[in-house]
């Protein structure tokens, strides 16, 4: 196959008619192939460069001309094209998706043995002849090329191309000059260099110098290496020729002069004089006039006062002194300010200290004349000038040099009130030297003192020391107009810490003229009435004062300062945000302070223990202690009504409930999942019925899935009971009745639909079963349960805490609405990673109105329960697949999620996540494999369960896949395992349940997650699998404790699939991480790791 016929789609029909009309007429040459460029020139007018490069994937095209660079391809290139075909430089075994590199020149020639081997005397005894005298021998046969061949070929032919292989031993036929172009280099202020040269005539003689005009590509055809060294730095490094447009520039640029920087020239003149060709332009005999290199002391620019003979004053010149060599500047033909000297015969360093101008205005100008009137005035405004060089004034007319540490001062200028809140804040840098004022934007090298005769020199480098700590403690230089007064900024937030850390430096800040003022110490009051407490703070900033609601604003809106009574700036510390900001969000705002409601005394009892004066009255002293004593709860006996025997712990509970009833306060009962939330409750209900003998109905809310369950414990322990199930499309017909019944179950689909209605019932207690259904705050459920009215409000939750604090803060809403102020403040102040405080004290707060029982501690009689993983191994044909699918996420997902951010592609991701996790978990699930393959895990499940059923056991089985479920019971059929199925669809659920439990043929479980994770008592089993790793260890942890419950008998045996190298790994740690969460804020523990959203860092190992 040829290179044209693979490259045909690309160009349109009449480029390929016009590009083969340049073969025929001969104008496309190809003047350099490799193994993986083909460069050719097409003459068209002008001349085109043209490139063909090999990659494996795709030959790539490059042309110079215009056509080419709107659509990719060209006629020049289609010549090149067929031009590379017709001289064999395309290998014939190209195909579509097999590319091969060209043929080099070398390459298409057999190579014989003498090609390679060292010159040397002949095997055969003979001496060589000479080049065109060679000894006959037969004609080498010719026969295909080794690869290695090849490549050794094309090696020979390159080195034999090279400038020192060219040039060989022949004489000199080139000489190259670098030469300083005086003129131009006064005009543009650089050292200018032109790169010339001459060439030997066929006479042996010299021509004329001309410019040598070089492209950055030709440097390979410099003979000598010094020059190709000399031109590579002069020309700038040459670009990548991977690079297409910067080959294109490549290819149309050539230069010949050049302007020298300071860092360059220092690099580069030594050597160019040291090798005798650096001259100045123009010199009349090439070869004549070089340029040496002096290396003595730099030459440095000076002023020098001398009387003027000739007038009555002074006379003004510049000069260039060197130890005791002074050149006048008009004496010298080049001065490069700030770099170097050029002489007729040398080249030498200048320091000018940053004051060129002094150069140009003398040099061309000539000297200055002043009168002698004028010699003080003189001095001065030359003092004051902001780059001066070395001075040489006389006796009389040199003052006295002072050198001292200037103290730095910050002058602040607020904007107006009304501006206050969006404005940053500006301020003037001032450095104050013996007592004067000196702006830091003033570029005065020195302050004049006529009266003192002296003149103070600015300390530059302590200067440079403040602006440096400025700018690391959040200043902003200003820049422009060097007059303004205003050369810094600030945002308003950063003010307080920035000015902290200067004056702790020794500065001094001043703010509209005052002084910036330090706050001393906070000091609250605490005043009780029935239902509230009111909060009131005294706060001090070195004598003056500022309300609280206004301290409150400034912090709640994150200032750093706050206005004080005398319209002066208060400094607020960064601990105060800490300190005041949980109570501000807490508390409601009044006119001189903050209120808090009688369920928020603990709270605000733990948030005021951090402070350091504190005053309160008699009722919030009782208050306090009733809390603080809450460990010593009276006991309180177990109705006679009550069926059963109560726990120690439940005991205790039972007497919690009551405490939460003497104050009316709403609680959360946080127990482990099965050590029995529901039975406490009962036991408190049937107490209550004792206590008042007709009481509202009491409503229980509950997910669908456990209203069997929550009718046999009522039956079972509470059997005199009247209950209720309000569910149902008949259920509008049953409201009218809820007044002959103790208890009324429902759903949360039920209450979410009935909320218009139900709002209107008083109801003795609302219970919400497995509370953190409304952990979302502005969900539709979350919502309507807030709307309940009830004497009393109970949660029961095993996990209250399942993703973030928030979950927390919604159903205390719930419960004492108000108690954990606004959801905003909460999640600042608790959900804040760095708010370690903050959560130990709502910790310590929340601690009456949340019981919390883990099995371990409460519950010594129940078996312990062993957790595993058991890593399964995908067979070659899924991991395929799973590499297939991570590869195409992760390439499609990460930079669309580095772009939008993760919040606008979630749906991207989950979507992605959950295809990765199918295809670890079976094939099938994504139509790719055959149902009836067991793959990784139902290899390693069904063996699991065959061994556990022979030896008299029972298993869950839980997948959040049903469909994952469906192919198990497929597999399960084959082997004759008897199993019960439950998922959200399955009606008979107590049926199923029962059959499981209490039939000992029935040994398998088949469990959908989420139906079946919540309510279920399944201590018949021992066992439990989980086929696929869930987000949240919560859901995990519920479903395990199915048979992991009070009644459970034998240790119950976890087991976790997951497959080796897969997503499920990582969601494995995502599982530790929620863990630690929960454990945090209910045991008062930090939390800071994990309260994080996830980033794209993790989704980047998530797909890795």
């Amino acid at each position: 196959m040829t290179l044209a016929e693979l490259l045909q789609s690309r160009f349109r029909a009449d480029l390929r008619h016009r590009g083969a009309a340049y073969i025929e007429a001969e104008r496309v040459s190809l003047i350099r192939v490799t193994s993986e460029n083909v460069f050719g020139v097409v003459v068209d007018g002008a001349e085109y460069q043209t490139q063909l490069r090999y990659q494996p994937e795709d030959i790539s095209l490059f042309c110079t001309c215009e056509q080419f660079t709107k659509s990719k391809s060209c006629k020049h290139l289609w010549g090149t094209v067929l031009a590379a075909d017709q001289r064999g430089f395309v290998n014939p075994a190209i195909r579509p998706g097999r590319l091969l590199p060209f043929m080099a020149p070398s390459m298409s020639q057999p190579l014989i043995s003498d090609d390679l081997e060292a010159a040397g005397p002949d095997p055969e005894g003979e001496s060589r002849l000479p080049r065109g005298r060679a000894k006959a021998r037969p004609a080498a046969p010719v026969r295909p090329i080794r690869p290695w061949e090849a490549r050794l070929a094309e090696l020979s032919g390159e080195m034999s191309g090279t400038p020192d292989a060219r040039k060989g031993g022949d004489s000199e036929e080139r000489q190259i000059f670098y030469e300083v172009d005086i003129e131009a280099s006064r005009e543009s202020g650089k050292l200018v260099i032109q790169a010339s040269q001459r060439q030997r005539r066929a006479g042996g003689q010299w021509g004329k110098i001309k410019p040598l005009k070089v492209r950055p590509g030709e440097l390979d055809q410099i003979e000598h290496e010094d020059d190709r060294t000399f031109l590579s730095y002069l020309a700038g490094a040459i670009p990548e020729r991977t690079n297409w447009s910067t080959q294109q520039a490549e290819l149309r640029t050539s230069a010949h002069r050049f302007q020298v920087p300071w860092e360059l020239g220092q690099l580069i003149l030594p050597d160019m004089c040291r090798s005798g060709r650096l001259r100045i332009l123009n010199s009349d005999e090439a070869g004549q006039q070089h340029l040496t290199w002096d290396d003595s002391e730099p030459w440095e620019l000076t002023i020098r006062v001398r009387r003027d003979t000739e007038a009555e004053g002074w006379r003004v010149s510049g000069l260039l002194v060197r130890n005791d060599e002074v050149l006048e500047l008009s004496e010298v033909p080049l001065v490069i300010p700030g770099g170097f000297v050029v002489t007729s015969d040398s080249i030498a360093v200048l320091r000018d200290f940053g004051a060129p101008e002094w150069m140009r205005g003398l040099s061309v100008a000539g000297p200055l004349q002043i009168p002698l009137s004028d010699q003080h005035d003189f001095v001065d405004r030359l003092l004051d000038i902001p780059s001066l060089p070395r001075l040489d004034l006389p006796k009389e007319l040199q003052l006295e040099e002072v050198r001292v540490q200037p103290q730095p001062m910050l002058r602040i200028s607020a904007p107006p009130t009304t501006r206050w809140r969006n404005d940053s804040l500006n301020a003037e840098v001032i450095f104050e030297y013996l007592g004067l004022p000196v702006s830091g934007s003033s570029a005065r090298w020195a302050v004049v003192q006529r009266e003192s005769n002296r003149c103070i020199i600015r300390d530059r480098s302590f200067e440079g020391h403040c602006w440096e700590r400025l700018r690391q403690t959040g200043f902003r230089r200003r820049l422009g107009d060097l007059k303004q007064t205003v050369n810094v900024e600030i945002a308003r937030r950063d003010l307080g810490r920035a000015v902290r850390e200067l004056v702790e430096g020794g500065w001094n800040v001043f703010a509209d003229g005052s002084k910036v003022r330090q706050a001393g110490g906070l000091r609250f009051r605490v005043s009780s009435d029935t239902d509230w407490f009111d909060v009131h703070t005294d706060v001090d900033f070195e004598g003056r004062s500022v309300s609280f609601p206004e301290l409150l604003r400034a912090l709640e809106r994150g200032d750093s300062t706050v206005r004080l009574d005398d319209g002066s700036l208060g400094i607020l510390p960064e601990e105060w945000l800490e300190q005041i900001g949980m109570i501000s969000g807490l508390g409601t705002a009044t006119e001189d302070g903050l209120r808090f409601s009688t369920s928020q005394a603990a709270l605000l009892d733990a948030l005021l223990a951090a402070q350091d004066s504190v005053e309160i009255d008699a009722g919030f002293e009782r208050m306090r202690e009733r809390f603080r004593n809450f460990s010593g709860l009276e006991q309180v006996e177990v109705p006679d009504t009550f069926v059963g025997q109560l726990r120690g712990y439940q005991r205790e509970g039972l007497s919690w409930l009551k405490f939460l009833g003497d104050f009316n306060f709403g609680g959360c009962l946080a127990d482990d999942m099965g050590l029995g939330k529901t039975v406490q409750f009962l036991a408190m209900l049937l107490r209550r019925l004792q206590d008042v003998k007709t009481p509202p109905p009491s409503l229980v809310v509950v997910p669908r899935s456990l209203m069997f369950n929550w009718s046999s414990e009522c039956a079972r322990f509470a059997p005199t009971l009247k209950v209720m199930e309000y569910t149902g499309l008949e259920r509008a017909n049953s409201r009218a009745d809820f007044s002959r019944f103790h208890l009324i179950l429902t759903t949360y689909g039920t209450v979410r639909r009935d909320i218009a209605v139900l709002k209107d019932i008083d109801f003795d207690y609302v219970v919400l079963d497995e509370a953190q259904t409304i952990k979302n705050p502005s969900s539709q459920i979350a919502r309507a349960s807030r709307l309940l009215k009830a004497n009393f409000r109970l949660a029961l939750s095993g996990t209250p805490i399942e993703n973030n604090a928030g979950d927390l803060w919604s159903i205390f809403e719930f419960l004492n609405p108000g108690m954990l102020g606004r959801s905003t403040a909460f999640r600042t102040h608790i959900a804040d990673p760095e708010s370690r405080e903050s959560r130990e004290m709502v910790a310590k707060g929340l601690r009456p109105f949340i019981l919390r029982r883990t099995k371990k501690q409460v519950a010594a009689e129940l078996p312990d329960r062993l957790e595993e993983t058991i890593v399964c191994d995908m067979e070659p044909e899924q991991r395929r697949l799973y590499d297939e699918l991570r590869l195409h996420y992760r390439d499609s997902l990460l930079g669309l999620v580095q772009e939008q951010g993760i919040a606008r592609t979630r749906m991207h991701v989950l979507e992605a996540l959950l295809r990765l996790r199918q295809a670890a978990c079976h094939p099938a699930l994504l139509k790719r494999g055959d149902e009836s393959e067991p793959y990784a895990k139902l290899d390693v499940l069904v063996p699991h369960l065959q061994e556990l059923i022979s030896e008299g056991h029972k298993a869950l089985v839980f997948s959040q896949f049903t469909s994952m479920l469906s192919i198990l019971r497929e597999h399960l059929d084959r082997q004759g395992i008897v199993y019960e199925y439950l998922d959200g669809k399955t009606r008979d659920r107590k049926a199923r349940v029962n059959h499981f439990q209490d039939d000992p043929d029935c040994p398998v479980f088949l469990i959908s997650l989420k139906a079946g994770g919540l309510g279920l008592n399944l201590t018949a089993a021992d066992y439990v699998f989980l086929l696929d790793p869930w987000w949240n260890p919560a859901v995990e942890a519920q479903a395990i404790d199915r048979a992991h419950r009070v009644g459970q008998t034998r240790t119950v045996f976890a087991y976790r699939l997951i497959c080796r190298d897969t997503v499920e790994e990582k969601i494995a740690e995502l599982q530790k991480q929620k863990r630690e969460l929960a454990d945090a804020i209910l045991a008062g523990d930090d939390s800071s790791n994990v309260l994080k959203d996830l980033s794209v860092e993790d989704l980047e190992l998530l797909f890795s």
